[in-house]
């Protein structure tokens, strides 16, 4: 079985390194993929030196573009997708890869604490229609055929949270556990507090008009 890891990153010279060092201590062989969104740093150099396959964007077409082109390209019977900021905790894959051979198809993490207003909107939209939580982690394990059967990642920009969902409107078994989550230090990759909640909310709305109220 290959499993292939999945990671978007921009401007992380100072985690990508520690975070593509702890996938490898957890999965012996994996497919390692970094899809380096015209960093302005040596995240790119990093990522080589540690045995990624990197593909370097000409310009920032940002998180779900990013992942879309990584999601085409790779080989695994399992995908992981993680961020490059090292919020995520590598030695949490196993948790995920346990969940996946209980019978699912897909499994999530969440956070307990989500730091903007938007986000918690998001939430309790998301536990209405789908009954899970945190649908921007994305901090995933899930088979091919999942992305195979929906075809594409995320259309609306919604970090993810469409293909969360189109996963369960596709019959997919779906689970998710508790993640433990690390806070990046300085700005976040979608903008500032302001800027970050107003791209959410966008997502929102995009996400109630595809998917109903």
């Amino acid at each position: 079985m290959m499993i292939s890891v999945v990671i978007p990153a921009y401007n992380e010279e100072k985690t990508i390194g520690f975070v593509l060092d702890g996938v490898k201590k957890q999965i012996n062989k994996a497919e390692l993929i970094v899809l380096d969104d015209n960093s302005k740093d040596k995240t790119r150099d990093i990522a080589i030196e540690k045995g990624a396959i990197v593909v370097s964007n000409n310009y920032n077409i940002g998180v779900d573009a990013s992942l879309e082109k990584g999601l085409k390209m790779c080989s695994g019977d399992i995908i992981v997708t993680l961020d490059s900021d090292g919020e995520h905790i590598p030695e949490d894959i196993k948790l995920f890869l346990d969940e996946l051979s209980n019978g699912y198809d897909f499994v999530k993490g969440y956070r307990e604490e989500l730091p903007r207003i938007s986000e918690k909107h998001l939430e309790k939209y998301s536990n209405k229609k789908i009954k899970l939580k945190d649908p921007l982690c994305s901090f995933r394990v899930f088979k091919r055929e999942v992305y195979d059967k929906i075809g594409y990642y995320d259309k609306l920009k919604s970090y993810g949270a469409e293909f969360l969902f189109n996963a369960v409107k596709n019959g997919f078994k779906v689970n998710e556990i508790k993640i433990k989550s690390i806070r990046r230090e300085g700005v976040s990759r979608i903008g500032n507090k302001l800027g970050a909640n107003l791209k959410l909310y966008k997502a929102f709305f995009k996400l109630v008009g595809r998917f109903g109220i």
